[in-house]
């Protein structure tokens, strides 16, 4: 798609000069974008290390970026918090977590 719009549509487009304030402007936001990226996988490995030392089984449960991993260790922020659980009561949350992580297996088998 991007390639049929620089095909077609390639004399509307102007050429950045690197010196403009667009530029300046363009360089300064995917540096602070690649600054966030780094400082969320500092992140991520540090709360990886600390759930792989303190409470492993929250690691079972879904890709420590998603909305239910969060859900997750907000519910039950203890490993004995989880371990108080009934099996009547971790049953909704077991069928959360298959259906998360086969959605998530299958997108990265494409």
């Amino acid at each position: 798609m991007l390639a049929d719009f620089l095909r077609t549509d390639h004399s509307h487009l102007q050429a950045l000069q690197p010196s403009s304030d667009a530029a300046q402007e363009l360089k300064l936001l995917t540096e602070d974008c690649q600054r966030h990226i780094r400082q969320q996988t500092r992140l991520v490995n540090q709360l990886t290390a600390t759930l792989k030392a303190y409470y492993p089984r929250a690691l079972e449960v879904a890709e420590l970026t998603t909305a239910l991993a969060r859900e997750f260790l907000q519910a039950y922020p203890t490993p004995e918090a989880l371990t108080a659980l009934t099996q009547r009561q971790w049953r909704p949350q077991r069928r959360r977590c298959v259906l998360a992580c086969s959605g998530f297996r299958r997108r990265a088998a494409r």
